[in-house]
Order: structure tokens, then C-alpha cells, then sequence
């Protein structure tokens, strides 16, 4: 009998599902370790095959957790809300994906000291979604840039790549579920990042909009409200412009 998950309690599914990608995945790639050692992959065409299968068990669980965080997104779900620096987070993940960014550089641009009410993990996972997709589409050599501006009442976050920018066609579609654009199909993904992106900005009580002359890059920006002190909200203008200088004489 066929069984809607879309009837079944999220807290009853979500475990059951993301645990067994998980569980899934990791036996793929003992399986693949004990194969390879063992010597039993010895021609290119099994390497290939093997390599197929361990991509696609990681293409899974990626599908897995974005459906997952969407469903959630659908239940109205809400995230959890702390005082957080949005500088920080960012600084955070440009060190961390610097590692891992190959030939493509991941630089800081201006970085203001920026709190805003919201999600810790969450934001990082939106950064870590637009830098990864930056990366992806920019070419050897080309850069990855993030920024943090705050203005009076908002904080914008920015990231600018160097890749060959969006079709005009493709711009209104790609936070769209399951979107892939006709220069995106040879790259990896599961066409669920950016709407996981969007429903991160939205629940923050921001947005995002994304400007791509054709050949020029891609500028991806994220609004949020800006957090102030009640008090006195003169002195965040005042500590940010402290912050903004010591980093630019860093």
C-alpha cells in the first residue's frame, strides 16, 4: 500500500529519513574504501563505476536535507532567535571554505560589525549555500567575494562572484524548487538550494534578490533587519564605523 509522507507527522519522518540517507551514505563509502583496498576495483571502468555510485549517495543525502529543511519551511516551522554577528558568521565561513575552494579565491570585502536576530546555524547554512554555488560557477582564478554592509535600519550581506552571470530568462526562476538553469544542468546540485536559501532570508524577516549582468557575475543579496540598542541606537552607527576602520587598517 502506498503511504503520502506528506500525511505522516514531520517529526516522524524527519528522523527516519535524514538518518537512513546518513546511514546509507556511510556504508557506500566503507563499501567503497573496503573495495578499493582490497584490490578488487583494478580497471578504470570499475573506478568509474564505484566513483558513480559513492557521487550519487552524497547527491542523495544532500536531496534528503533539502527536502527535509523545505518541509519544515512548509509546517511553518520557525527558527530559533538569539542575538547574533552576522560579521562573525561570515568571517567564519570564508575561513573555513578558503581551504576548500581550489583555484577560486574566497575573499572579504567590507565587513561591518553587524547584530542581527536570528538563526546562528541557519545563516551559516544560507552563506554556505550562495558561497558554495559562487564557487561552483566561477571559473580558475576568479574570486568569491562577501561583504556586510549595515545601514540604518538594515544589514545587507553580499556575495559577488566572477563566473559568466544568469540569463536574463533564468533570473525570475531560480529560487523556484527543483529549478535548474540551462548552464547549471552539467554541474552538480539538486536544484534546491537557492529556495532553501530564500526560505532562510524569510524567516530571518529579510529577503533576497540576486543582480547578474550576463557575462559580469552574479551579486547575490540577502536583507535583514537591523538589530539596535534600545537604548541608545546611535552607538551601534558609532561601534560599526570603529570596526569598519580597524579592519581596514588590519
Amino acid at each position: 500500500m502506498a503511504v503520502d509522507l506528506w500525511c505522516i507527522p514531520l517529526n516522524l519522518t524527519e528522523n527516519s529519513l535524514y538518518t537512513g540517507s546518513i546511514i546509507a551514505r556511510r556504508i557506500t563509502h566503507v563499501l567503497a574504501e573496503m573495495l578499493r583496498r582490497s584490490g578488487a576495483v583494478n580497471h578504470p571502468e570499475m573506478q568509474e563505476a564505484l566513483d558513480d555510485v559513492v557521487a550519487e549517495a552524497e547527491r542523495m543525502t544532500r536531496l534528503v536535507s533539502g527536502l527535509l529543511a523545505l518541509a519544515r519551511a512548509d509546517a511553518g516551522q520557525e527558527i530559533s532567535h538569539a542575538t547574533v554577528r552576522l560579521d562573525e558568521i561570515v568571517e567564519l565561513v570564508q575561513r573555513e571554505v578558503q581551504s576548500i575552494s581550489g583555484s577560486v579565491s574566497v575573499e572579504l570585502a567590507q565587513l561591518d560589525l553587524a547584530e542581527i536576530e536570528g538563526d546562528a546555524d541557519a545563516l551559516k547554512q544560507l552563506l554556505l549555500i550562495l558561497v558554495d554555488n559562487g564557487m561552483k560557477y566561477t571559473p580558475p582564478n576568479g574570486k568569491v567575494t562577501l561583504s556586510v554592509q549595515t545601514h540604518h535600519d538594515s544589514v545587507l550581506l553580499e556575495v559577488r562572484d566572477t563566473g559568466p552571470g544568469i540569463a536574463a530568462e533564468d533570473l525570475p526562476n531560480i529560487f523556484e524548487r527543483f529549478y535548474r538553469s540551462a548552464t547549471s544542468r552539467g554541474q552538480e546540485g539538486t536544484g534546491l538550494g537557492l529556495a532553501i536559501a530564500r526560505w532562510i532570508a524569510e524567516a530571518h524577516g529579510g529577503s533576497i534578490t540576486v543582480s547578474s549582468p550576463l557575462g559580469e557575475g552574479a551579486c547575490f543579496t540577502i536583507t535583514f533587519p537591523r538589530l539596535r540598542s534600545r537604548s541608545n541606537p546611535s552607538v551601534d552607527d558609532e561601534v560599526a564605523a570603529i570596526h569598519t576602520a580597524r579592519l581596514g587598517s588590519a
